[in-house]
């Protein structure tokens, strides 16, 4: 399926749900802010960095479906509320999830596994 397939089912949804226990980064989350939808999503993994409650949707503790069914049934009863929070994910999708912030990222990542590596390295005897 294409980023553009994909992109079409995401936009077919009022609100995309993810009831996550554990997650360090989500593909979903991409998805979603790029097809301008709105999520309810557990606090958990980097949805704690990137969903701005009431903004571009809401978190909910892990674990628990009773407060996770009640998150929804508010978001689905306030479209216009959805459909907000939904040009703000794309906003947000635009500015922070772009190919150079990505890059950006990977760079920094890299470069800190290197200089950890370098700094772990003992000297050979004789060298």
């Amino acid at each position: 399926m294409s980023p553009a397939e994909a992109n079409d089912y995401y936009r077919s949804a009022d609100v995309v749900v993810m009831p996550y226990l554990d997650i360090g980064t989500s593909g979903v989350l991409r998805y979603a802010y790029s097809s301008g939808r709105a999520v309810l999503a557990t606090a958990v993994g980097e949805h704690i960095r990137h969903v701005i409650p009431g903004v571009t949707g809401h978190l909910v503790p892990p674990g628990q479906p009773r407060v996770l069914a009640d998150a929804l049934a508010g978001d689905l009863a306030d479209r216009a509320k959805l459909s907000r929070m939904g040009d703000a994910a794309l906003r947000y999708a635009e500015t922070e999830f772009d190919w150079a912030s990505s890059a950006a990222l990977l760079d920094a990542m890299f470069t800190s596994l290197a200089s950890r590596g370098r700094s772990r390295r003992t000297p050979r005897p004789g060298g």
